[in-house]
């Protein structure tokens, strides 16, 4: 089933770099800030800029994909470059993460 968003009520989330295990609790915690606001729907995280992301940034998202659901809201990933969404594609993560 998929979630229709309005925009009135959905932010962008920047991500940027590399998501490692160096960042990755980080990354998960200012989504999860973000996510908390009562006036949104939902986060779009735009990717684009992504060049890298292991397996603790992975977790990461998957942690906040989960607080958001707890919460009632929508998380989607967009513009995912190539490595990283060849991740998704193997790991079949693509077929959770709904893309914009």
């Amino acid at each position: 089933m998929k979630t229709q968003l309005s925009a009135a009520n959905l932010t962008i989330f920047q991500a940027a770099g590399a998501i490692t295990a160096q960042n990755a609790q980080d990354f998960q915690n200012r989504l999860c800030e973000t996510l908390e606001k009562p006036e949104l729907a939902g986060c779009v995280v735009n990717m684009e800029k992504v060049d890298f992301l292991d397996s603790a940034g992975l977790v990461a998202l998957i942690g906040a994909f989960r607080f958001a659901k707890n919460l009632g809201k929508a998380l989607r990933l967009s513009s995912l470059t190539p490595a990283v969404k060849i991740i998704f594609d193997v790991t079949q993560l693509d077929q959770v993460f709904q893309p914009l």
